[in-house]
């Protein structure tokens, strides 16, 4: 959300939005000195100026929110010498006076204890009618907040309603756990000699702060801007492990330096086993790439002067399956005729989609390794295999990083190219864990996967760097379904799976299950919107459950009853940026960082740009957009 902040001083409120993901647009201080420092750590959109003299033309337009402490030494219990005649004590009628010309969609202003004492509750009575008579009616609610005798671990709230006018009301914000943080600075005061009862009342003012600004943290309240946005087009690469030759989710290239030329598999005696010709139209030298998968239609690419265009579509000999076990150390591919030595990589392909952060342990937080956070995404050629990535925590802005690709072996002989997984480090059974879709039992189109569509895959080492093996096998879901995420829920004793079902289109669903592995079955939805990318994140010490939709937006759902919230906010939006043509089947993957990074959320999805000349209905998808809340 947009912040006017008034009566700002060093910024402590401010702050607090800050850091739940709002933006400060204009902020205003008469202390010369409370300024400079606001400007040093928070930003330079504060003014340094009399609010008397301070024009309603000088405030942005389109706040969502005013915030501000009008001054409150003539209030405070402190001032022994207060009186109700104080002169700062009108200066809320200018903060009335902003709220009265902007119309925010709520305002917070903040506030001693003495404020409701002084004269009687005369000053405050005085107040709260001046606001009612703003020319910007709303239903007001007042929210009272107050430790509890035996302790600091949960403040009451008290709401008195005020008169019920005509426009939508102020929500009254919900107050609950005192934060850690305030928790132990009480404890660290206490140590230097500071009394309970002060000790007491600076942590009911800190949890109403933290309580009004981290009650905004669900996503739908959220606006995000992009710090990057790129596409690989087989321009990252990773080499085979020691004594691989052969991988069915690979590219391979060579340098064809005159015509006639191509690229073979052959096997180990040196027989071919398929054959590639080097593409015609285009003049050498020039890179050829062959891409092959686990399904029967390898793409042929070409690169020349950096810019990579698709030369066909090839099939691959009857009888001839690339999945085989064996042929990852049996079989390899050469060069023919004007063709160089050939590069075997593990490639990202020329577009990348379905992107999903890795979580650490049962309930879903985001997996970080040496500051770098993890995901998966499909890494497409023509067909797809399971990618790796990851993106500095602290850096979003640099990109994202290329870190390897995942096979499945479901025992049958064969190394799959499931795709679309939600992957998890399980901190109580030791293990890599997670869900995949089965895109690798059907064809190279959509159709003809194994009844559920969902496997449960794992490995005892980590998946997420090089070429990686993952166990896997189905769910046993009786119905079509794709795109799982699922996690532990201590509450309810049940792992709980938001996913989509193939239901009068495709909806996301809520399901359950004692067990990781199977056994789920349907406890909420389907949702009223078309799904896709359905996700379960933590924003603000609550889950929510998001998808993607061809509506173009990203959905935002309460937790587990998937009730609609509303949809998350970006700048710029990420269908339709290549092409012109909108198309919103996007993933909202969404991770909240732990402390000590510069920004609290990061959101990466992608566009649905097919690459050039692709035959349909196959996607290739297009660029990947990675952003940051846009108040950081």
């Amino acid at each position: 959300m947009k912040v006017v902040s008034l009566f700002s001083g060093a910024g402590g409120l401010d702050l607090g939005f800050i850091k739940a993901g709002h933006r400060v647009v204009w902020a205003n201080d008469i202390d010369a000195n409370a300024v400079e420092t606001y400007r040093r750590n928070i930003g330079d959109h504060i003014v340094c100026a009399d609010i008397k003299n301070v024009k309603m033309s000088d405030i942005p337009d389109g706040a969502d929110v005013v915030v501000g402490g009008f001054p409150c030494q003539g209030f405070s219990q402190a001032n022994l010498l207060r009186d109700v005649d104080d002169e700062r004590n009108v200066l809320y009628r200018f903060f009335r006076k902003v709220i009265t010309a902007k119309k925010p969609k709520f305002f917070i202003a903040e506030n001693v204890k003495g404020i409701l004492s002084l004269g009687g509750g005369s000053a405050i009575k005085k107040i709260l009618d001046d606001f009612k008579r703003s020319a910007h009616p709303r239903e007001r609610r007042r929210v009272s907040h107050r430790p509890r005798p035996h302790g600091l671990r949960r403040l009451d709230s008290a709401v008195h309603p005020d008169t019920r006018l005509d426009q939508p009301r102020f929500r009254p914000v919900a107050v609950g756990e005192l934060q850690r943080g305030v928790t132990e600075a009480v404890e660290h005061l206490k140590g230097r000699g500071y009394g309970m009862r002060m000790l007491k009342s600076w942590a009911a003012v800190w949890m109403m702060v933290t309580a009004v600004a981290l009650g905004q943290n669900a996503p739908q309240d959220m606006a995000f801007k992009c710090v990057w946005r790129g596409r690989n087009v087989l321009d990252a690469a990773l080499p085979f492990p020691e004594g691989v030759t052969f991988v069915p989710g690979a590219e391979y290239r060579a340098k064809v330096d005159s015509l006639p030329a191509g690229l073979r598999i052959e096997n180990a005696a040196g027989g071919g086993v398929a054959r590639f010709a080097a593409p015609t139209n285009v003049a050498p030298p020039f890179i050829m790439h062959v891409a092959v998968t686990g399904a029967n239609s390898p793409a042929v690419f070409a690169t020349k002067d950096g810019r990579t265009t698709l030369a066909y579509i090839a099939r691959l000999p009857k009888g001839f399956d690339p999945r085989r076990q064996e042929y990852i150390r049996s079989l390899a591919v050469r060069s023919e005729g004007g063709a160089g030595a050939v590069d075997a990589r593990l490639s990202p392909g020329v577009g990348q989609a379905d992107v999903r952060f890795v979580t650490r342990g049962r309930e879903g937080r985001p997996y970080i390794e040496d500051g770098r956070l993890y995901f998966t995404f499909s890494a497409r050629f023509y067909a797809s295999v399971t990618g790796v990535g990851s993106i500095d925590a602290a850096h979003p802005e640099k990109g994202v990083r290329f870190e390897g690709v995942i096979l499945y072996d479901y025992g049958d002989g064969l190394f799959r190219n499931d795709l679309a997984p939600h992957i998890f480090f399980d901190d109580v059974a030791g293990e890599w864990r997670g869900w995949a879709c089965n895109f690798s039992t059907g064809s190279d189109r959509l159709g003809g996967r194994a009844k559920g569509g969902v496997n449960a895959v794992w490995s005892r080492t980590s998946p997420l760097h090089g070429l990686s093996i993952m166990r896997a096998k189905s769910l046993g879901l009786q119905e079509m379904h794709e795109d799982p995420c699922g996690v532990w829920d201590p509450e309810s004793g049940k792992w709980r799976m938001f996913v989509c079902r193939f239901v009068k289109g495709i909806k996301g669903v809520m399901m359950e299950s004692d067990r990781w592995d199977g056994g789920y079955g349907e406890v909420a939805g389907p949702v009223a919107r078309d799904s896709t990318g359905t996700t379960i994140a933590w924003a603000g010490g609550t889950r929510y459950c998001l998808s993607g939709s061809s509506d173009l937006a990203y959905y935002v759902y309460s937790y587990p009853d998937l009730r609609m919230l509303g949809s998350i906010k970006m700048e710029p939006t990420p269908w339709g940026t290549a092409s012109g043509r909108p198309h919103g089947r996007g993933w909202p993957a969404f991770a909240e960082l732990p402390d000590g990074y510069p920004h609290r959320f990061i959101l990466l999805t992608m566009d649905r740009t097919n690459f050039p000349g692709m035959p349909k209905p196959n996607w290739t998808y297009g660029e990947l957009f990675v952003y940051i809340p846009m108040a950081q």
